[in-house]
């Protein structure tokens, strides 16, 4: 579509200009993620950064040469498991004019609630037919420019870009700056397992 051909920008000359941006190969495997540690209170303060902790599958992807591959958290590839989000990100990457990436994210069915874990799993094996969302939350490589030691406030930006005006079953998994105990109480409403908070000049780690 002609949106689609306005969406193709030049990904490796924006990621260059990014600090801390390293010009590298993308390995055609799965990445370590990035863990969360536990904590009781969020944290206070304008430079930190607060999403909702989805209650899915963590699933890592990544796209060579236009080809999706996705693995769960512990490298196991699960791009069979989900052939209808492998090939949403492969229409995204080729409408975005993207040959290479990888992202990070959560597959998730309904709102991503506690309460939609167990229709997400009876999804997967076969009881159930909901549909699945993949909602993305970091951009770790992008074309050739590896972006883990890119601030987290800036790879978002990024994130932001690439899926703007994306379509489900992919989605862009939001935050807020600061505000960390409404967004605790915000997240605390509809059931969620609470929030992911990261320092805005956080590397991917």
């Amino acid at each position: 579509t002609s949106s689609a051909r306005v969406r193709k920008r030049d990904w490796n000359a924006i990621a260059s200009k990014i600090p801390d941006a390293k010009r590298t190969r993308l390995a055609d495997a799965a990445f370590a993620p990035q863990l969360a540690t536990l904590g009781d209170t969020p944290p206070a303060g304008d430079d930190w950064l607060h999403e909702a902790k989805w209650d899915g599958y963590r699933l890592l992807t990544v796209v060579r040469n236009g080809r999706a591959r996705i693995w769960s958290r512990n490298a196991l590839e699960w791009t069979a498991k989900v052939p209808e989000i492998a090939r949403a990100v492969e229409v995204l990457a080729a409408a975005r004019g993207i040959e290479q990436m990888a992202l990070d994210g959560e597959l998730i069915a309904g709102g991503g609630t506690q309460a939609d874990f167990g229709v997400l799993q009876a999804t997967l094996s076969g009881e159930k037919n909901a549909p699945l969302f993949y909602m993305l939350f970091d951009l770790v490589h992008l074309q050739d420019y590896d972006l883990r030691k890119v601030e987290q406030i800036q790879r978002k930006e990024l994130l932001a870009q690439v899926l703007a005006g994306v379509l489900p079953p992919l989605g862009y998994s939001s935050h807020v700056q600061g505000h960390g105990d409404e967004a605790f109480a915000a997240a605390s409403k509809p059931e969620l397992q609470g929030i992911i908070s990261n320092p805005a000049d956080a590397p991917y780690r």
